[in-house]
Formats: C-alpha cells, sequence, structure tokens
C-alpha cells in the first residue's frame, strides 16, 4: 500500500500553549509497531494533560488523542497479527513492558514502563498514528466509528468500575455527573440490570439521563 511522504497532525509545540497544526515525516512502523489511519478520535478531558505537561514523560511537541478507531495501513515484515486493512481501536493504554512486576502479574495498564498514546507518544489528533500492537483492539466492521471511539477510553473506564465493584444486580447504583464518561456509565448499568440513580448538579440533565435508563434523578442544586 503506497504511503505519503508526511502527514498533519494537530499538537501542542509548549507547554500551556495552542494546538497547532504540524506535519510529520513518515517512518514505516517498528517492529511491534503498527501505522492506523485515523477514522475518528474522540475528545476527552484528560487530553489537557499534554498542554500542560501534567504528567510525566511528556516531551513537545506531542499530539494528544488517545480515544482511537483507524485502520490499519503499515505493518513491518515481522507482523503476523495484524493486517492491512483492519478496523482497530486504542486507549489511554499505549502498552507496556511485559516484564516488570506488575506486567507479570497481568495488570498491564500499570506497567512501570507504561506508554500513554497522547502522552509519552503520539496520539491519533493525525491523519496517521503509530500505536504499540499490544495496545491495539480489534473491531467488528460496519460499527460508527464516532460512537465507538469514547469507548476506547471513556467506556472502559466505566465498564470495568461496573464490573469490578462489589455491587450485584439488582441492587441500586449511583452515577455522579451525567458527562462524557457517565452518560455511558448509566447505560452499561442499567444493561447489566442495575437500578441506575443518576446525580447532577442541575436540573438540566434529568430528561437525558432517564432516556439513558436512570430511574432516580438526584439534582444536587436542591439537596
Amino acid at each position: 500500500m503506497a504511503h505519503p511522504k508526511s502527514y498533519k497532525a494537530y499538537g501542542f509545540t509548549e507547554k500551556g500553549g495552542p494546538l497547532k497544526p504540524i506535519t510529520f515525516d513518515w517512518h514505516d512502523p517498528e517492529q511491534g509497531e503498527v501505522i492506523v489511519k485515523v477514522v475518528a478520535c474522540g475528545v476527552c478531558a484528560s487530553d489537557e494533560a499534554a498542554k500542560y505537561a501534567a504528567f510525566p514523560g511528556i516531551k513537545f511537541p506531542i499530539v494528544p488523542g488517545h480515544e482511537v478507531v483507524g485502520d490499519v495501513v503499515a505493518i513491518p515484515p515481522t507482523e503476523k497479527k495484524w493486517k492491512i486493512g483492519q478496523r482497530v481501536g486504542s486507549g489511554w493504554h499505549g502498552g507496556h513492558c511485559h516484564t516488570c512486576s506488575r506486567c507479570s502479574v497481568g495488570d498491564f495498564v500499570t506497567c512501570e514502563q507504561q506508554d500513554i498514546n497522547g502522552i509519552t507518544r503520539h496520539g491519533a489528533y493525525a491523519e496517521y498514528v503509530t500505536l504499540r500492537t499490544e495496545a491495539v483492539v480489534a473491531l467488528p466492521e460496519g460499527i460508527d466509528p464516532a460512537e465507538v471511539a469514547p469507548l476506547m477510553c471513556a467506556g472502559v473506564t466505566t465498564f470495568n468500575s461496573l464490573r469490578n465493584m462489589s455491587g450485584k444486580p439488582p441492587q441500586y447504583v449511583a452515577i455522579q455527573g451525567i458527562g462524557g464518561l457517565g452518560h455511558l456509565g448509566i447505560q452499561f448499568a442499567k444493561a447489566m440490570g442495575f437500578r441506575v440513580v443518576a446525580l447532577s448538579s442541575s436540573p438540566a440533565k434529568a430528561e437525558l439521563a432517564r432516556e439513558l435508563g436512570a430511574e432516580v434523578y438526584i439534582d444536587g442544586s436542591k439537596v
């Protein structure tokens, strides 16, 4: 597959600065990497961490964006798992070392040498993004990329919280804040069989919360 000599991205070139257009030269993927043509990328509040260098390991320029959906367009000759044209996704977790104490027990998201997409390596506010193969997940054909992209971070966060907590359906579960994570948390909780109580700081999201599956809505401004 033919590739461009360069591609466009938006990134931060200095701490606290605005997003700016950046042009990168094309570099073929190294072993353990794939290059993905970005179809959709969610916007997460933690993208600001790149702007303000709020995490260690941030070097400028840095391209944010870690809720990625796209198609594999380049692989190294040794790659066996991922194929050209395959629809994939990736999230906050950008790769792990496989050898540290956390990786040895399968807790890859707390790897001592963890990469973070859009933080320690360039993210997907770009035409193309280079991803580590262990941080890539296969996605089914026919999905809406714009709907699926937020699931790569916000969706995983809320789903895992519900999946790993001690409460069991049909108990009540409270979802505080009906924003980027909360609106997904309500839907997951409802689908899992929980009775959902939604909490927000105003009456503005009451109708939305009930449409998403909340049984009870609590307006914090009146409590």
